[in-house]
C-alpha cells in the first residue's frame, strides 16, 4: 500500500503541449517567476520541441501590461 501511495505522489505528470498552451501569468506573478513555472514544466513535455516554439509559447503566456 505504502508503495502504491508514494508512487503516485511522487510521479512526474506528463505534460501536452496544450497543457504549455494553456500557462498564462497569473495577476500578480513578475515575469520572472513565470519564465521559471513554464520552463520547469516545458521540462516535464515528454517529446522535445523546437527552441523557438517553446519561446513563442511562453512569450504568448505573458500579461501586457502596457
Amino acid at each position: 500500500m505504502i508503495k502504491v501511495f508514494c508512487g503516485k505522489i511522487l510521479e512526474e505528470k506528463e505534460i501536452h503541449v496544450m497543457d504549455l498552451g494553456r500557462l498564462k501569468q497569473q495577476k500578480n506573478e513578475g515575469v520572472l517567476a513565470f519564465i521559471r513555472c513554464y520552463k520547469d514544466k516545458a521540462l516535464l513535455y515528454k517529446e522535445s520541441l523546437v527552441d523557438k516554439d517553446l519561446v513563442y509559447g511562453c512569450i504568448v503566456g505573458i500579461k501586457n501590461e502596457t
